[in-house]
Parts: C-alpha cells; structure tokens; sequence
C-alpha cells in the first residue's frame, strides 16, 4: 500500500493541470481528485510537491499531505482488524460509505483466552516453562521504579512511556498480553500513534524502544514469557533524523550586528543562539555543564549527554569572551523549550535571510510527507552546533578529529548528524575548471 501525488493532464483554455492523489495496493490504483489545479511547470514530480512559484503553493502541500494522510490511515486500519487494504475498501471507506469485511476477520481474544502450544524443544527448556499469566499493565506499572540501572530522566521517560501505552489500551480496547507481542499487535499500535495521535516515526519507534526495553526486563528479571516476535527485525524500531538548520559566518556576523537593537527580555535569547553558533553548546549542555569555567584559554565544562568535556578555545571568536563577561559567565538564561519557542518569533521579523524557505520531508512508516518552513520556524538550540561544526569544518582550518575534541564527544556518528554537506565546493570547483580548461 503506497499513495502518490500527481497531476493530470493539462484541460481547458486556461491550460491548468488538476492535481490528484492516488492510492496503490498490489498494482492496482484509484485516483482522489484534489478540485485544484496548477501549471504544469509549478509542479516538483520528484519532491511531489507544489513549488513555491505559486503563491498557494503551501496550502495545496497541506491538502495533499492531508489526502495521503487519511487514505493511509484508513489503510492501516484495516490492517489492524486483519482486513486486507484493497482499493475497492479504502476507496468506499475514504468516501464514507458502508464496507462489507470478509469473514476471516481476525478478532482479538480477551488475555485469558490465549493459549498457544510450543511446536519445538528449545535448549533451555527451564524459559519455555516460564508462565504467559502475569498481568501485563500491573508488570508495565512496576518496569519504571523495578528495572536497575537507569538514570532519573530515563526512568521519567519509562513513566512516560507507560502513561501513553495505558491510554492506547484504554482508547482501543487492545487486550495486551505478553503472548500478543506480534506483527498484528505492532500494526495495531502503529496506527494508533502514527494517525489516530497523529504522530511521527521518530515518537513511534521511541514508543517500541522502550516496549522492547520493558519486554526485555519482564523476560529476564520477572522470568515472563514473553513472545519471541518482539525480538525480530519485523518489529522496527524507526528513527527519524530531525532537519537542523544552521547559520552562515554572515548571518552570525549580522545577528551581532543587530543585536543591541533589541529589549533586553529580546536580546538574552539573541545571545544564547550567537553563544550557541560560536561554541556549538546546546542550552542542555549549558544547563548540565556544572558552570562554565575558563582554563589556560579554554572554556571548559561536562557535558551530561555524551559523558565528556568540552573543551573550546576561546581564541575561535572574540566575541565568545565578551558574552561570557557580559553575562558573568552565566548564560543559564531560559530553558531548552522556552528558548525554541521564543527564537523562532524573533528570528521571523529580521528579514529575508531567515524568511527563506526550506522543504523538510517526515515519514510515517514508509510514507513520506512534505512539509515547507521558513528557516526561523526551524531554528533550535540544536542549530546552534550545527553552525559551529558546519562553519569549522568548511573554513578548513580544523579537522573532523579536532572539533570533537573541541565540543567533547567520541562518537564519530554523533558528530556527523551536525555536519551539514552542501554541494558548493563542487559547483565551485567546476566553475574554476572550466576557466582553467
């Protein structure tokens, strides 16, 4: 099952495409006519998206992300109740009208009913005998203060965790059980976060790490058997790389340029994000940092995330030393979310260079869809260490190795995730080369 945008062919005086959404199963497709039309050259067929040169380019993206959106949850649905997605049913059901399911509907038995017979002897027949009979919320509510060596913030995310799974059963009526951990159960829940929550794959799979987490202590420390399913590749735990904007050696030299013409309440998150630009410290690496200190040139401090020190010469930018003195060496100013909501609303009014547009695609499952921000609407205190990585690695001047020494990590992937790579230097080198030629 996959839904695709597209546009028709071109009808009428005035030349105009009507733009369409359809949806596939096994081959097979139908169309949804959106009652919008474009030119043909307005349209991304690769990015299937409405280019900017429209002026309602954005609220047709939002229509058509909204279209594929619900056809996809009608399929998922009827994935869950173990219907196959034809097109003939999502058609009838994105309609409104009346579906007749197949008899071979799988209906999901009450916990007490389940009863499974092991078809093979395993070498450790001591696990097979483990019973399925404990309560799976009560053994779910006990995981976050019973499961050792976890940290205060991991154990508020287990709590977390477990107050979302309890609301799924209670909105579903799932019965959960630890022999029901399978791909029908996975599918169920999939749909409920991804479309009836409307949440994406990033949140979905922090939902199955941490099931399969809890699946795993309940095996190993409560001697619960548990579905062996869960441990299978099938049972994904999606990830989705956030899109983190960052800032050129102009707009930062701009920022500071303007910055004394803001209110002092205006003016500290201006600052956080040029300290942030110049040191590549997020405002949780601030806060965890235990004080920032300056040694032999270098500020210096923990950081909480990635068990390190960071260790920044302050010779990078003179202007790090000046925001250090003018704030007393205390830029533990606002929190991480108060700062990613008020950075965005000031960085909106300065002008064309955050005012530009950038495309960010995220994914439910497989599914891609599109969305168009403004740069300010994108900008975090995340953004913050990507400038600095970005600006440091295309200035040249220090390597990969160098600069995760400076902002205290080991992991090499860790690091790249900030590493924003644009093609320019090979547009530049091409352009030399053919002088040269």
């Amino acid at each position: 099952m996959e839904t695709q945008a597209f546009l028709r062919p071109a009808t009428g005086r005035k030349g105009l495409s009507p733009l369409n959404v359809r949806y596939f199963h096994q081959k097979l497709w139908f169309p949804v006519p959106l009652k919008q039309s474009i030119k043909s050259d307005e349209w991304d067929s690769t990015l299937q998206l409405v280019k900017n040169t429209n002026p309602q380019a954005q609220q047709l993206n939002t229509l058509i992300s909204k279209t594929k959106n619900k056809l996809m949850e009608i399929a998922l649905q009827l994935v869950a109740i173990g219907e196959e997605p034809t097109i003939d049913l999502v058609k009838a059901r994105f309609r409104g009208k009346p579906i007749k399911l197949s008899t071979s509907v799988i209906h999901h038995p009450s916990a007490p009913q389940i009863v499974r017979v092991a078809t093979t002897v395993t070498s450790e027949p001591e696990k097979s005998n483990k019973p399925y009979g404990k309560d799976f919320i009560t053994l779910l509510e006990q995981w976050p203060t019973s499961s050792l060596h976890i940290t205060s913030s991991t154990k508020k995310q287990y709590e977390s965790f477990v107050s979302v799974f309890k609301q799924y059963v209670k909105e579903t009526k799932y019965p959960a059980s630890f022999e029901g951990m399978d791909m029908e159960f996975y599918k169920h829940f999939a749909t409920y976060i991804l479309y009836t929550k409307n949440h994406w794959n990033g949140y979905f799979g922090a939902c199955i790490k941490k099931l399969k987490n809890f699946l795993s202590w309940a095996e190993t420390e409560q001697e619960v058997k548990v579905n062996p399913r869960y441990r299978s590749k099938d049972f994904k735990v999606y990830r989705e790389e956030k899109e983190i904007v960052y800032l050129t050696p102009a707009e930062i030299n701009s920022l500071w340029d303007c910055r004394e013409d803001f209110s002092k309440a205006d003016r500290k998150y201006i600052d956080l994000c040029l300290f942030g630009c110049l040191t590549g410290l997020r405002i949780s690496d601030i806060q965890n940092a235990g004080g920032l200190r300056v040694v032999d040139g270098m500020l210096t401090g923990k950081t909480k995330k990635t068990k390190g020190t960071f260790k920044i010469p302050l010779a990078l930018d003179k202007r790090i030393s000046l925001l250090l003195q003018e704030y007393e060496y205390n830029l533990e100013l606002v929190s991480d979310v108060k700062y990613n909501q008020q950075i965005k609303c000031i960085l909106e009014g300065l002008g064309e260079s955050f005012a530009s547009e950038v495309t960010i695609t995220r994914y439910k499952l497989r599914e891609p869809f599109y969305f168009t921000y403004t740069k300010a609407a994108l900008i975090t205190s995340h953004s913050g260490r990507r400038t600095m990585i970005t600006n440091l690695m295309k200035s040249g001047r220090y390597h990969e190795k160098e600069i995760m020494e400076i902002i205290g990590t080991k992991s090499a992937s860790e690091f790249r995730k900030y590493h924003a790579v644009d093609t320019e230097h090979l547009k530049m080198k091409a352009v030399r080369e053919a002088k040269a030629a």
